[in-house]
């Protein structure tokens, strides 16, 4: 009998036997700024450099808030977005907790008033969305599927009856017997009642979407190859498709939401578009925690002529959403700041000044994000652990395998202790 059907919170111990040393180090290291500092934190960046793992240190986070949780909350969701379906098909297995079972839902959040009987009958959900599909709607008008429930909703509602026109006007681009085929097949019965209600609440709040249907619908009272005002019934299908997100939305009960990969769609973040305000209504539902996943969670270095990226306002933009306050990220810019200029000054007198500096900007970012990496200068064998946040490029340390700084010259040099034990040799920053 499983952890989920005797009612025992599953035990992280067997997720987090398999991991490496300083996966386990980042996996505490988080939960405690996420759950058990005073001063904890509901967003978190895993920056560790390709390859270390940072899916299977998720996992280890999730094995940790269900232990934490389980006697807590009715109902654990947990939400992973990535910026690739396959990828979120692939990820969501491997951040499956063993006894608890595999309780997947589909990666397009319009589809959940087909699952919601499925999703409060589990104690833990594992959800994948991925932006272009759940939260960016557009001109897109989805799989056949998500159109033929949306038909289904809305038949009674705008008086549909048997007529051809509503049917050919949510066909799009299937064949028409594959079309007429989906929507024989789709019951009424098969859509969560309250889901429905939901949507159909929220649509009747914008009287000039059906106004644009009944415009265009004489348009479709017969068919045919081509349409005409398709860029009309495009953008009206993924209107609806939007306020059906919207609302679906209101059923989830995020725990954690995992963003994968964040800077492959960093405007969900702090964008104002109608796929940022969807997707902060995960951001800030109550009591969850987020955490940002990315290898390179801001552009590196860019030149001055490059006026679409800037490094700075990139980093300063990400430290934000984490802060979750522009004013925490702009004393951090203050902070930054500083530190260039104390650069510029370097030299033994300065030393003092400079090292304060970076200490000041390290606790602060440490609060939020930490990154492990491969050191770029290392014996084989030989690794370095070191307990930092993850700092600019332009702000890490390079180590040599004795343990000595071989950064700026002028300033000393400090020792910091190594793990021999890794095929790797890895850094702590």
């Amino acid at each position: 009998m499983s952890e989920l059907a005797n009612g025992t919170a599953p035990d992280p111990g067997e997720v987090l036997r398999g991991l490496k040393d300083f996966q386990r180090q980042s996996v505490d290291y988080v939960y405690r700024r996420l759950y058990e500092d005073e001063d904890s934190t509901d967003r978190f960046l895993i920056a560790d450099e390709v390859g270390l793992g940072k899916t299977l240190v998720a996992r280890g986070i999730i094995a940790r808030v269900l232990q934490k949780l389980w006697h807590e909350v009715k109902r654990i969701d947990i939400i992973y977005i990535c910026s690739n379906g396959d990828i979120a098909r692939q990820n969501i297995r491997r951040l499956q907790i063993p006894g608890v079972g595999e309780h997947t839902l589909p990666t397009r959040v319009t589809l959940l008033p087909i699952k919601l009987s499925d999703l409060e009958e589990n104690k833990v959900n594992l959800v994948s969305f991925t932006p272009g599909t759940s939260f960016h709607s557009g001109y897109q008008t989805g799989i056949g599927k998500e159109r033929a429930m949306i038909y289904t909703m809305l038949r009674e509602e705008w008086h549909f009856g048997n007529i051809a026109g509503p049917k050919n006007f949510f066909q799009c681009g299937m064949k028409r017997e594959n079309w007429r085929r989906k929507l024989n097949k789709f019951k009424p019965a098969d859509i969560d009642p309250a889901l429905q209600q939901g949507f159909l609440e929220e649509l009747r709040r914008h009287d000039e979407i059906k106004a644009d249907f009944d415009r265009l619908l004489p348009l479709f009272s017969h068919y045919r190859n081509n349409f005409p005002r398709r860029r009309e019934q495009l953008k009206l299908i993924g209107e609806l498709r939007m306020i059906l997100a919207r609302s679906c939305l209101k059923a989830l009960e995020p725990t954690l939401v995992i963003l994968d990969e964040f800077q492959r769609f960093r405007d969900l973040l702090d964008g104002e578009d109608q796929g940022a305000l969807l997707a902060r209504t995960l951001f800030e539902y109550e009591k969850v925690k987020v955490l940002l996943l990315s290898a390179t969670p801001y552009k590196m270095y860019t030149m001055n002529h490059e006026e679409e990226d800037n490094h700075y306002r990139d980093f300063i933009r990400t430290a934000s959403f984490l802060f979750d306050s522009k004013e925490a990220a702009a004393a951090l810019g203050e902070e930054l700041q500083r530190y260039r200029l104390e650069l510029f000054r370097i030299g033994a007198e300065s030393e003092h000044k400079l090292r304060s500096c970076r200490d000041a900007i390290a606790k602060q970012l440490h609060k939020v994000m930490v990154r492990t990496e491969r050191l770029a200068v290392a014996r084989i064998g030989m690794g370095c652990w070191r307990r930092e946040p993850a700092l600019p490029r332009w702000h890490q340390k390079i180590c040599s395998p004795s343990g000595q700084w071989i950064g700026w010259p002028g300033l000393s040099r400090s020792r910091i202790p190594w793990n021999t034990g890794n095929r790797h040799p890895i850094c702590r920053i």
